[in-house]
């Protein structure tokens, strides 16, 4: 007795499974259109994106260290941190940039590794070794590139007055407004700083003092500390003790005792209150603008974010402080989103037009020819469905597969058709 193929064995099972659904009419109808109704439910829940969610395997760590040299940044703290990321085990290759405003290290692994947890080894490694660091190095940050960083809306910020000098009313006013709208996650502003207090030493007069400015910057951190002294407990009531730093404005500062005699920080020093020195800026058509850029939570639907807001743009055209505020957007991940989507719409509808045209042209059977062209808007919403319920989000390049699935659906739908015929 010959062997059975596996050409053989597949005609079979095909067999059986279309007499099974010859011989159930209704329930293979059903369950076409609980499918159905399955990806219509999921069309309008979907997340849409631009691309999909990926971490990049590509970390970097940045640490912000003003007042030096590369070479002091160098030596201090870039080598020490390298030397301990080295051994973390995952780590392939690593570059590293010092400047005089601080060092940043770029750290390679391998495709696959889980980010997560490298973040944390590398976090554990630093700590390790922070005693050795700088006592002044503040802050060191670990992070990865994920597409979730990508801004989904980014542009200029214009008016007829110059808003690089308006920072407190463009975070009071936009960014604050702004990132309280559900699914925003992070407002960027560009090129607008806070005012900070700069302290200008005078050489000559701190010679002439005999003052030590390691003694005058230790003073100050120590002045400008908050700190919790602990809880007081009085009468069944409990309150909370904090003293609070003393350089409360820039008076205060200036009239800070530093030395002997009787010497205030302004008898050898120029204090000042003013915004950031810029070494660089953002015009638009030649006048100073803002760069906006606006990023969404990890969940959020691109769409519904950007047309959020929109709105709330278009809302504050009408108050009366937003008067010559205009903003020009250059990069909207909204529209292209819209854009890819109407596409698919269009290619799809004339992939089934053209498809039931020449099918019925050549076999002069309108019922054949469109349960052809009703296959592919099926496919899309099963295929969506599909996306839906497994977590996944629909953006460019699930949207290409499924134009690239449309038009493989109708060759494949008209093989099947003119062997049923045969």
């Amino acid at each position: 007795m010959p062997a059975s193929t596996p050409h053989s064995e597949n005609s079979v099972s095909g067999a059986r499974l279309a007499a099974l659904a010859i011989r159930n009419p209704v329930t293979i109808c059903m369950i076409f259109v609980s499918i159905v109704a399955l990806g219509a439910i999921a069309v309008g829940r979907i997340p849409l994106m631009l691309v999909p969610k990926l971490d990049a395997p590509v970390m970097y760590v940045i640490a912000n260290y003003a007042n030096a040299t590369p070479d002091q940044v160098l030596e201090s703290i870039t080598e020490p941190i390298e030397r301990a990321v080295a051994t973390v085990p995952g780590v392939q290759r690593m570059n590293s940039t010092s400047s005089p405003d601080g060092m940043r290290l770029q750290i390679w692994c391998g495709l696959g590794a889980d980010t997560s947890m490298l973040r944390s080894a590398i976090r554990e490694k630093i700590e390790q070794i922070r005693g050795t660091l700088p006592d002044d190095l503040r802050q060191i940050t670990i992070h990865n590139f994920s597409t979730d960083d990508i801004p989904i809306l980014e542009g200029t910020l214009t008016a007829d007055r110059d808003l690089r000098t308006n920072f407190d009313f463009l975070d009071s006013r936009i960014r604050k407004p702004l990132e309280r709208i559900p699914g925003v996650g992070e407002v960027g502003l560009w090129g607008a700083d806070r005012k900070q207090v700069d302290v200008y030493l005078r050489i000559d007069d701190i010679k002439r003092h005999g003052v030590d400015i390691a003694e005058i910057f230790g003073a100050l951190d120590r002045s400008a500390l908050n700190q919790s002294l602990g809880r007081v407990a009085d009468k069944g009531q409990r309150y909370t003790a904090i003293s609070k730093g003393s350089l409360d404005s820039v008076g205060a500062i200036a009239d800070f005792p530093v030395g002997q005699h009787n010497l205030v920080l302004a008898d050898v020093a120029e204090v000042v209150f003013d915004e950031r020195a810029r070494n660089s800026g953002r015009h638009h058509n030649g006048a100073p603008a803002v760069g906006l850029a606006i990023q969404k939570t990890s969940e959020a639907n691109t769409v519904d974010v950007v047309n959020a807001v929109m709105a709330a743009f278009d809302e504050w055209s009408g108050d009366p402080s937003m008067e010559g505020l205009a903003v020009r957007w250059w990069h909207n991940s909204g529209e292209e989103i819209e854009d890819s989507l109407g596409e698919l719409v269009k290619a799809g509808f004339y992939g089934a037009v053209l498809a039931v045209a020449v099918l019925f042209a050549f076999l002069r059977r309108l019922d054949a020819s469109l349960a052809i062209g009703l296959a592919i808007p099926f496919s899309l919403l099963a295929a969506v469905g599909l996306l839906y319920f497994n977590g996944n989000t629909l953006n460019i390049l699930s949207m290409m597969g499924l134009m690239l699935a449309a038009g493989m659906l109708v060759d494949n739908a008209v093989v099947v058709l003119e062997s049923i015929f045969q």
